[in-house]
């Protein structure tokens, strides 16, 4: 009996281990139809999916660019910025911004009047469905963070 038991243990927790386990995505295996299932599992709203990007939308848009040689996944998005202020006021923003968040890359694009947002998500060695989407939400946490820097209201 105690045999018994011991054998539904063992198959349960082998069973639980194989349901609950997360496969590890080769960087080979990226595409953006990839990027698409992991985004839309966990209930994001999938709004563009292309050949060497995807974009969702989730209080602002974000670009899920894949790298050519499939090293690094880019997270990308902008934000409009106030017209009332000077490119010198703009730009110390941008430097408070990289001085404070570091995980993110904060550039001006003049062409658009924009603040401009990037970060890498390095795919080498693989990663898992999980560390992407909470790679994701880290860098939606930044954007935040950039809002609260933003004390002047320069950034619409």
């Amino acid at each position: 009996m105690k045999l018994l038991k011991l054998k539904m243990f063992v198959m349960l927790l082998f069973l639980s281990a194989i349901t609950f386990s997360q496969n590890l995505i080769q960087p080979q295996e990226i595409t953006s139809e990839k990027l698409s299932q992991i985004m839309k599992s966990a209930y994001y709203d999938v709004i563009d999916v292309k050949e060497s990007y995807i974009s969702i939308k989730d209080g602002v848009k974000t670009f899920f660019d894949i790298d050519k040689n499939k090293r690094f996944i880019s997270f990308s998005g902008s934000f409009s910025l106030n017209e009332n202020f000077s490119k010198e006021q703009k730009l110390a923003l941008l430097n408070e911004i990289n001085t404070q968040v570091l995980l993110i890359k904060a550039y001006h694009k003049e062409s658009n009047n924009s603040i401009n947002y990037i970060y890498h998500f390095w795919t080498e060695g693989g990663f898992t469905d999980t560390s992407l989407v909470k790679a994701y939400k880290i860098y939606k946490s930044a954007l935040t963070r950039t809002l609260e820097i933003d004390k002047q209201k320069i950034i619409k």
